[in-house]
């Protein structure tokens, strides 16, 4: 952590969509109440694209009425209502959590009740530390040590507090964050502007505020007035603040009325007046604006925050406090006065020497202001916001056990089993549904041809592999493919709403692609001669469109669909051509494209990658054309190379989607979706039946596991209960929808890897420890003048 407050960048819109405040809410009365509307409120205002919700504690029964930013409460000594927020945050999407913690609030021994949230929290945590002792008892020690442990960013006030942290609670620096204390952004003002609004024209104010308890000092003031009014008889001290609910249930109001009695014995009580009531913020910022000088004379050293020293530091005022550890680093370079503890005379020289001394008294208000100017609400909101993105990009220290998954023994051949409830689930007597909030099937969302073209090649699969289950499967989405057909452009549509109606009469070039490869798999696949009849004329008649698509990933999905008609129907000449067109066309491009440290087809890398080098595998065997095969081999080994992590393990890490990988630009690590580990196993799984090298058999199995968890997170994206896959990873978590893509793209995957391994046998699985495949290619010693190999220079 650097010496000061964070570098503030410029961060006007944020990737994160929703934060959840942990913490006292208005309209309970303290200041983390206060603070954590406050905070709340100004994210929410600068970052209109952020979703800002609240998790108060109640410390009542009755609990408190909050407004509707608050969504779930906590009770105080109530574990079980922790672990039913930690599901509550889990479920609801939640990106971030900013937690607020004062040892008081929460409930168990040294609050460690809000542990038991912490712990079962999938998303990153961001606390701000209001109380840091430094001399904590063993359970203070214990309880906030694993706050930071659990904690992946730690914002405190104050440089002494990040000391402290450093020093005593071990917690390194550089997870750290100095964020200063919010303030309202209020004007430089004069303070007879507002006095007579409490009737105290004319008069010197001295002013102190907050919820009243017996370590506040107050006592010292009222002992100091005498000698300050023998000086300057107008002055009156105004005390503004209810007494602090938490006393008033044990105490009651006796530490007002011994006040009220201080007063009345030294002689003062005419110019001591009493606001015994919870002030809201507009009315704080009057009092604020009327005084002349603002006093906190606090007991104890030991405070590392205050509120009330930030608001009216902030707002221009002179400030005469006791050296508590806050007012020490606030009011250095003459921005305040300090004067010891419990000692009301020195008190009193200060105020008599301030008010009679106007330049020194202005000139200090001016010091604190513009001080004051990095504390204004929205500058920390900014601040805060900078720290959620790094503790976004930071987070890994979680690990969802329930979640967890065996890794795959290549020696034993040992896979998931197949579990299909999902997928039936997601299908109904339409189709396959596209989307899904959790497990429950989206309505709102319909379906698409290119879900139905996946769902039927994975029935293909099952098939042909015996499951009984598969041709009423099959049946269901080939007929969807059909009634997607549109026999007057010769195209697929692509989207329908729930109440079938056709959202388009034409989609996308990559969902034409991909009905092709669906029908060629199931002509390559299936053993039902009803399907074939349908497939193969659904197939015919769409078949030339695909050569006015533009998209290489069309290309790719018909190629390999062709690869499947083929294989059943190898004389068919217009299919064969078609087949040479499309794979000249990605082979032109890999010709343009390909530079040394850059093997690929385009100049940037989106999604289902590895399919381009499949189709190119496919079609160097079928065509035949040995320069194809070399191409699919060169660009599937360095997309293969390139989605290894850096780290011990080499797991996969796919091309994210949010950006992509622009050569020469930066790639992105996530989101990371389930359909570019489906097209690499696929891709792996061809080029293993091409060369009989074991170590794309690896690779194969080595992309699979990041479904069970072998990825960036350690969290499985498959689902064992369901059988279904989550939608991805994000960069903290995991999504978790369980749409059709994804869990078709899981089923895929799982289907090959067993056709594969139920051909060789448990016993002749080849395993390789080194997933990464050797390089195979010559293509740069391929010769310039031979139309058949690969140009190299540019074209």
């Amino acid at each position: 952590m650097e010496g000061e407050f964070i570098k503030l960048e410029q961060i006007t819109h944020s990737i994160i969509k929703r934060v959840a405040f942990i913490g006292n809410y208005l309209p309970r009365q303290c200041g983390i109440a206060t603070f954590t509307t406050d905070l709340c409120e100004s994210i929410a205002h600068e970052y209109k694209g952020t979703t800002c919700i609240a998790i108060p504690v109640n410390d009542t029964e009755a609990g408190y009425e909050y407004p509707a930013r608050v969504r779930f409460e906590l009770t105080e000594k109530d574990i079980e209502s922790y672990h039913r927020a930690a599901d509550f945050l889990n479920i609801n999407n939640v990106d971030m959590v900013s937690l607020q913690h004062e040892y008081g609030i929460f409930g168990g021994r040294a609050g460690s009740h809000i542990l038991a949230l912490l712990r079962e929290l999938r998303m990153p945590v961001v606390t701000t530390l209001h109380t840091i002792l430094k001399e904590p008892n063993s359970d203070q020690l214990r309880v906030l040590k694993e706050i930071a442990s659990l904690s992946d960013r730690i914002v405190v006030m104050s440089k002494r507090g990040a000391e402290f942290l450093e020093s005593i609670y071990h917690v390194p620096g550089e997870k750290i964050d100095l964020i200063p204390h919010g303030i309202p952004d209020v004007p430089f003002a004069d303070p007879s502007f507002h006095k007579d609004l409490f009737g105290v024209e004319g008069k010197s104010v001295l002013l102190s505020f907050g919820l009243l308890s017996a370590n506040k000092g107050l006592e010292t003031v009222i002992k100091a007035l005498p000698a300050i009014l023998e000086k300057h008889p107008n002055v009156v001290y105004i005390i503004v603040g209810a007494t602090h609910p938490h006393v008033i249930r044990t105490e009651g109001e006796t530490y007002r009325l011994s006040l009220q009695w201080l007063a009345h014995e030294k002689g003062v009580e005419g110019n001591v007046i009493f606001y015994n009531r919870f002030v809201n913020m507009d009315e704080l910022i009057q009092f604020i604006s009327t005084s002349d000088i603002y006093i906190t004379p606090y007991l104890d050293v030991a405070q590392i925050s205050s509120g009330t020293l930030a608001y009216t530091l902030g707002a221009g005022k002179a400030v005469i406090s006791t050296p508590y550890w806050y007012a020490e680093e606030m009011l250095a370079d003459g921005r305040g006065v300090l004067v010891p503890f419990s000692d009301p005379q020195a008190l009193a020289d200060q105020v008599i020497e301030l008010l009679g001394n106007d330049s020194r008294r202005h000139a200090m208000r001016k010091r604190a202001y513009l001080f004051g100017r990095d504390m204004v609400w929205p500058q920390v909101a900014r601040r805060y916001m900078q720290s959620f993105e790094s503790a976004r990009s930071e987070h890994r220290h979680f690990a969802a056990v329930e979640f967890a998954v065996k890794p795959l023994d290549k020696r034993s051949g040992e896979l998931p089993p197949l579990k299909l409830d999902h997928l039936h689930h997601l299908t109904d007597e339409t189709g396959i549904l596209q989307h899904a909030i959790f497990t429950i099937p989206n309505y709102g969302e319909g379906y698409t041809t290119d879900d139905n073209a996946r769902a039927l090649m994975v029935s293909g699969l099952l098939e042909e592999l015996g499951n009984k289950e598969a041709t009423d499967l099959a049946t269901r989405y080939l007929a969807f493919t059909w009634y997607a057909f549109n026999s007057e452009t010769k195209r697929f549509r692509n989207f329908m709403d729930y109440q079938r109606n056709w959202l388009e009469d034409r989609g996308s070039d990559d969902s034409h692609g991909r009905a092709l490869w669906a029908l060629g798999s199931i002509l390559g696949h299936s053993n039902t001669p009803t399907l074939h009849n349908m497939a193969g004329r659904i197939f015919q008649q769409s078949l030339l469109a695909i050569l006015e698509t533009t998209s290489p990933r069309a290309w790719a999905f018909a190629l390999i669909g062709i690869h499947e008609y083929l294989g059943r129907f190898a004389g068919d000449r217009r299919v064969s051509q078609v087949q040479e067109n499309l794979a000249e066309r990605l082979l032109s491009l890999y010709k343009n494209n390909r530079v040394d440290g850059w093997n690929w087809f385009e100049t940037r890398l989106t999604y289902c990658n590895a399919a381009l080098s499949h189709a190119m595998l496919l079609c160097g065997q079928s065509i035949p054309n040995a320069l194809m095969t070399e191409v699919g081999l060169e660009s599937l080994n360095w997309l293969a190379e390139l989605q290894h992590a850096d780290t011990e393990g080499r797991h996969f890490v796919p091309i994210g989607s949010d950006g992509f990988y622009q050569q020469g630009g930066e790639r992105a690590r996530f989101d990371q979706q389930p359909v570019e580990a489906q097209a690499m196993v696929s891709a792996c799984l061809e080029a293993y039946r091409v060369t009989g090298k074991a170590n794309w058999h690896t690779e194969a199995r080595h992309t699979f596991e990041w479904f069970l968890g072998r990825n960036d997170l350690h969290l499985s994206v498959y689902d064992p209960t369901t059988g279904g896959c989550r939608d991805g990873l994000h960069s903290d978590r995991l999504n978790e929808n369980q749409g059709a893509e994804s869990t078709l793209a899981f089923l895929q995957s799982l289907l090959e890897l067993r056709l594969v391994e139920n051909i060789l046998g448990p016993n002749e699985i080849p395993y390789d420890e080194q997933p990464a495949p050797e390089p195979v290619s010559t293509l740069q010693t391929q010769s310039h003048s031979d139309s058949r190999k690969l140009a190299v220079s540019s074209q």
